[in-house]
């Protein structure tokens, strides 16, 4: 870890790396300030949240249908309800554990965009145009970010 960081400070303008920085803590505030009622839950997050829920309840990542038979979870990725259920598993409520790791990812894809852009461009420029874009212009994607869904994760798996 620490030849990544140093890494980083001898590639990276000290300014640039404050403001990512400051621009990823930026990003996640806003899913968080955005989701405090909770997540929205639809029929893909209900999947998600219960395969975390069984997961960590020892049944592993099956789902119950109507008869009350388990069946493995196919249709969905597993790796958002594995990474979900372990705040389950201590005591810590699935929508609440979903809305804070979406936010940590926002603000990693804000800060490695930025850090993208600096190094394939070393604009300045460029990177504050990146960064301002993925954190105050997309409304989508804050939209998309207040879901309980494993797609967010993709990039970094």
């Amino acid at each position: 870890m620490g030849s990544i960081l140093t890494a980083l400070r001898r590639s990276t303008n000290p300014i640039v790396l404050a403001g990512l920085i400051l621009a990823a803590i930026t990003g996640c505030a806003l899913i968080i300030y955005s989701t405090q009622p909770g997540p929205w839950a639809f029929s893909d997050s209900t999947t998600y949240l219960w395969a975390a829920r069984n997961l960590a309840n020892g049944l592993g990542l099956v789902m119950q249908n109507a008869r009350g038979e388990y069946h493995p979870l196919i249709w969905h990725p597993p790796l958002f309800s594995i990474l979900l259920s372990l705040p389950i598993k201590l005591g810590i409520d699935a929508l609440q554990a979903a809305r804070w790791m979406n936010a940590v990812f926002f603000g990693i894809t804000i800060f490695v965009g930025g850090l993208a852009t600096w190094r394939f461009t070393r604009s300045f420029l460029a990177v504050v145009s990146v960064t301002a874009l993925s954190v105050f212009a997309i409304d989508l994607l804050c939209l998309l970010r207040r879901y309980v869904r494993g797609d967010f994760f993709c990039p970094w798996f």
